[in-house]
């Protein structure tokens, strides 16, 4: 979470050096049954995918982020579908390329516009209004 709060490194070897361990952590991280072991490797997947959104990493790095969290918002747990609608929309709004990706998603981010937790309803509209365009705002 550190390097999120500093500008993204100039230095071409170091900015490369840290995408790959970005591109690892994404990845291969496995979620399993264990709750706590879970809690901990949502943590480190979050931070994850937010570091990668700072530093505009490479397309296939924010893609297989993007699938990541059109998963997590796919989840049964209302904590990681907030954390995936608010980090999608974050996506959005600063990687604006990302939106095709996103809109992969679309059918499960309307879906949780009909959520009966009111937080992940605004995090769901917030997204959808990032993502309007021409092409989807008939739906």
């Amino acid at each position: 979470r550190m390097l999120q709060y500093s500008p993204p490194p100039e230095e071409h070897a170091l900015k490369l050096r840290i995408s790959e361990v970005l591109q690892r952590i994404i990845s291969g991280t496995d979620v399993t049954k264990n709750v706590n072991k879970n809690n901990a490797t949502h943590a480190v997947l979050f931070e994850a995918i937010n570091l990668t959104i700072h530093l505009g990493s490479k397309a296939e790095t924010l893609q297989q982020s993007i699938n990541l969290l059109g998963r997590f918002i796919s989840i049964r747990e209302a904590n990681i579908r907030y954390l995936g609608l608010e980090t999608m929309a974050r996506l959005s709004q600063l990687q604006p390329e990302t939106l095709d990706g996103l809109k992969k998603h679309q059918s499960t981010i309307l879906f949780s516009l009909k959520d009966p937790d009111i937080s992940i309803r605004r995090r769901a509209l917030d997204l959808v209004y990032s993502m309007c365009d021409t092409s989807t705002v008939h739906e």
